[in-house]
């Protein structure tokens, strides 16, 4: 989403090449419009790489990991069936196996990576007082967090302006980049070919 987007910029600033374009996708459900993006694959070299937050989507990134290693051994049957077995919890996960089944099928999967984030929302990643004011640790928000409204949402209830540049103000002030941000910078360069 914008929100990600604005962290991700921040976070993955990539100054040196200008190779890497951050997009927001508005949730898995935009991922069909990547892959029909036909100008995206047929006119340029440009590869993609999926961004997730959620536990079992990073489960299903380590799956897609495998069945492009399958792929590369000549076995694009068995990768296939590997992703079928995944057991698809919610239409985010379908949706996911469903781009990932498209990929193959379209003979794109070396353009394709999925690069899961180890906390559960980007947000996390920032410093916690700088978010919402008095907040001492994430855990203890998350913990008094209900789960029925949207966590963002529970923040602005807690004084938190969580708007898409407050957010990407708060991470381009940050005196450290997180391990998994330099990782995915890492990941987007060398598939921009900057190894």
């Amino acid at each position: 989403g914008e929100h990600d987007k604005f962290v991700l910029e921040q976070l993955i600033n990539d100054t040196d090449t200008a190779r890497i374009r951050v997009m927001a996708m508005r949730g898995t459900r935009s991922l069909r419009s990547v892959l029909d993006a036909r100008l995206i694959f047929d006119f340029t070299a440009a590869s993609v790489v999926i961004v997730v937050d959620n536990a079992r989507l990073v489960e299903l990134s380590g799956l897609w990991k495998e069945a492009r290693g399958l792929i590369d051994i000549g076995d694009r049957g068995a990768a296939r069936q590997r992703l079928m077995e995944f057991n698809c919890e919610s239409s985010e996960e379908r949706l996911l196996v469903e781009f990932c089944m498209k990929a193959i099928e379209n003979g794109l999967q070396d353009r394709i990576e999925i690069f899961g984030l180890s906390k559960p929302d980007i947000i996390q990643y920032l410093p916690v007082g700088d978010v919402v004011p008095g907040a001492h640790s994430w855990e203890e928000l998350v913990a008094e967090w209900n789960h029925q409204d949207d966590f963002k949402q529970f923040l602005r209830g807690k004084g938190a302006k969580v708007s898409a540049r407050n957010l990407g103000a708060i991470a381009g002030k940050m005196d450290s980049v997180p391990d998994d941000f330099v990782r995915l910078r890492a990941l987007c360069l060398e598939m921009a070919g900057d190894h």
